[in-house]
């Protein structure tokens, strides 16, 4: 396959891709990658992850090969996802990924700053930010209240959520009590 076949492939992607995908897409083995990162047509991000030289550097470059990393199957969750959201001004330090439970006892080693969590999420969950799946926002906010810590960051991501119209009231009731339960309990 020509590379501008791989190109147009890669672009669907924001022009990143994996050793996995050029092999299934184009046929093509570590030779083929080798060569085109060595004329600076590929750049290569992380084992087994590459990026089209020319193409545009995405904004979440970095969740992309997380996402990648992991076959894409990940899914950006808690306080990732409510950064990605709008609903939180974290910085984020860690990526927050759910996988499914199925991983729980992969031996794995761990991309830099993800923090896994396992869950065999439904596609009612989960919707996209830019290149990337995340946790749609109500389960977002679930997903925060039963990790624990920081009620004052889901108090936020609740009261904006609402303002903002991502999800409705009964939706976050239960949510909103145990917040609420732990700020009296601790404030």
């Amino acid at each position: 396959m020509p590379f501008s076949e791989v190109q147009e492939l890669a672009a669907e992607q924001a022009g990143y891709f994996t050793a996995a995908q050029a092999r299934e897409w184009a046929g093509w083995g570590p030779q083929h990658l080798s060569y085109h990162v060595g004329r600076g047509n590929l750049e290569r991000l992380r084992r087994g992850i590459y990026r089209l030289a020319r193409y545009p550097h995405a904004d979440d470059e970095e969740l992309i090969v997380a996402w990648l990393w992991s076959g894409r199957q990940a899914v950006f969750s808690h306080w990732t996802a409510l950064v990605l959201h709008g609903l939180s001004d974290l910085t984020m330090n860690r990526l927050h990924v759910t996988l499914p439970v199925e991983w729980k006892h992969r031996r794995v080693r761990w991309p830099d700053r993800v923090v896994p969590h396992y869950a065999d999420l439904q596609d009612e969950d989960a919707t996209w930010s830019g290149n990337v799946p995340v946790t749609k926002p109500v389960r977002t906010v679930v997903d925060c209240v039963e990790e624990g810590g920081r009620p004052d960051e889901v108090w936020k991501a609740l009261a904006q959520g609402l303002s903002k119209g991502l999800f409705s009231a009964d939706e976050v009731a239960a949510p909103k009590a145990r917040v609420a339960a732990w700020l009296e309990r601790n404030g």
